[in-house]
This record gives C-alpha cells, sequence and structure tokens, in this order.
C-alpha cells in the first residue's frame, strides 16, 4: 500500500475505476497555490487552485474515457493515480483487435474535444474572472485533443495509425514499426521547431522518441516469444481478431500508462 503507486489518497471510484491522488501531487499543488498567493493575495490563491483542480479533472476524464473503452473490450483497469505532471493508470491485458485499438485510442480525445464544445458557450457568457478561467479550460481541451491526436506514435493519434496500418497488414509489429517510424521522424521536427520557438517542444519531441522506440522493442520482444497472444498493452494483436488464450498459460501483462498534459505515454512491464 506504501509503493511508489499506491502512496496516495482514494478520491473514488467513478464506474468501478479507483482514482487516486498522490502525495507529490498536493505538495505539486499546495506549493503553486502559495506562490500565486504570495504574488497576488488570496484571490490569485484561490484561482489558481481552482484551475489547477479543473486541469486534472480534464485529464482525469481523458482517462476515464479510455479506461470505459477498454473496459468495454474487457481489458482490466487497475486504477488512476494523478500525479504532477497528469494521470497515471495501470491496466492488466491480454490483447485486442486493430478495431479495438482504434476505439480505445480515440476515446480519450473525445472526451476532450466533448467537454471543449460544452465550455464554449459557457466562456462566450462569461465575464471578467470567469472569462479567464474558462477560456484558459477551453484552450487546455482543444490543446489536449490537438497534441494527443498527432499521428506521432505512441500518442493516441499514433495509436489510431497503427490500428489503421494492423488492420491492412494483418501483421502487428510491421504495424508497430511504421508507426513508430512515422512519429519518430515528427518528433525530430518537433524538436528542432523547439529550438527555435519553445524548450517545452523539445522534451515533447524526446518523450515520444524514446518512448517509441521503448514499446517497439517490446512489441519485437513479445512477438519472439511462443505465447498464444503477442505484444504489451496498449492494443495488441496478432491478428484481426483477439486471440483467446486459456486459463493457466497466460500472465497478463501490466502497463504504466502515463497522462502528460501534453500526451500519453505508455512504459509496458513484465
Amino acid at each position: 500500500m506504501f509503493s511508489f503507486f499506491r502512496n496516495s489518497l482514494t478520491l473514488g471510484h467513478p464506474f468501478g475505476i479507483q482514482v487516486r491522488i498522490h502525495g507529490l501531487f498536493l505538495f505539486f499543488v499546495g506549493a503553486l497555490t502559495f506562490l500565486a498567493g504570495l504574488g497576488g493575495g488570496i484571490g490569485e490563491a484561490f484561482w489558481t487552485l481552482i484551475l489547477l483542480s479543473a486541469l486534472f479533472g480534464c485529464v482525469t476524464l481523458h482517462e476515464l474515457g479510455h479506461c470505459l473503452v477498454a473496459r468495454h473490450f474487457r481489458i482490466r483497469v487497475r486504477g488512476i493515480t494523478l500525479f504532477p505532471l497528469g494521470g497515471v493508470a495501470e491496466i492488466e491485458q491480454i490483447g485486442v483487435s486493430p478495431r479495438a485499438e482504434f476505439w480505445i485510442a480515440i476515446g480519450g480525445p473525445i472526451v476532450n474535444i466533448v467537454l471543449a464544445f460544452i465550455l464554449t458557450p459557457i466562456a462566450y457568457l462569461s465575464q471578467g474572472a470567469f472569462l479567464a478561467f474558462f477560456d484558459t479550460l477551453l484552450a487546455i481541451n482543444v490543446a489536449m485533443a490537438f497534441f494527443n491526436l498527432l499521428p506521432a506514435f505512441p500518442l493516441d493519434g499514433g495509436r489510431i495509425l497503427r490500428s489503421h496500418f494492423s488492420a491492412r497488414w494483418g501483421n502487428h509489429l510491421r504495424a508497430t514499426e511504421k508507426a513508430v517510424s512515422i512519429g519518430q521522424k515528427i518528433a525530430l521536427v518537433m524538436g528542432a521547431f523547439g529550438l527555435f520557438y519553445n524548450p517545452w517542444l523539445i522534451l515533447i519531441a524526446l518523450f515520444i522518441y524514446i518512448m517509441g522506440q521503448q514499446e517497439l522493442q517490446m512489441t519485437r520482444i513479445s512477438a519472439s516469444t511462443p505465447s498464444p497472444h503477442h505484444g504489451p498493452f496498449p492494443f495488441t494483436t496478432s491478428s484481426h481478431h483477439p486471440p483467446h488464450p486459456s486459463p493457466g498459460n497466460h500472465r497478463p501483462t501490466r502497463t504504466i500508462v502515463i497522462r502528460l498534459p501534453f500526451g500519453t505515454f505508455h512504459l509496458p512491464r513484465r
């Protein structure tokens, strides 16, 4: 219970999925709220706290979008933990079809798009501090949807692209190699822009490049291991239909799914 991922407080169990707040998250929010108060008084601290809470509320809803679709495809979701840099989901799975991968990947961005549509009239009708708050929240959701739909594996858009290749070729490893190659090219371009415009783009590019390469290596290992199913989460398949392993000959693969404000990254663990 006192491990790195469970040193946290449980917020609740929406849709039966445990959502927790890590101690580091509470420290992070408290520190930013305190600093805002020093610079702008109690009012500034209050709005900072509300905005941070709303931001991570959107992150949680995004993750729930992925998780609920995953559960529809009978993929076990162990829970979601909120950290200072985003959300982390612990997931165990057997493997899914390209169709399932597509819907699981797009589930999160759809949540942000729906939130953006809801927030647009609210922001339009707001005034003063409420206008600034809802404008910021609207921009955050648009940015989250946009970045996650970039075809840069392992972002959600890259996974949608891989599902297309996997359905077209019937070869999950080949589809992963192609998606990772495209994602790394996009990462290089993003990093180059970051050198001249925004250093944060360099960090994002590094995440995309490194995490994509790591998952490709895991996929190659899984593809070379005799098993009735292949590949680590998320959204893996070796054919057009999900395999049906028999009890006793399978150990589920656990994957840590890291949700940062600019994208989702998956760390497969055996």
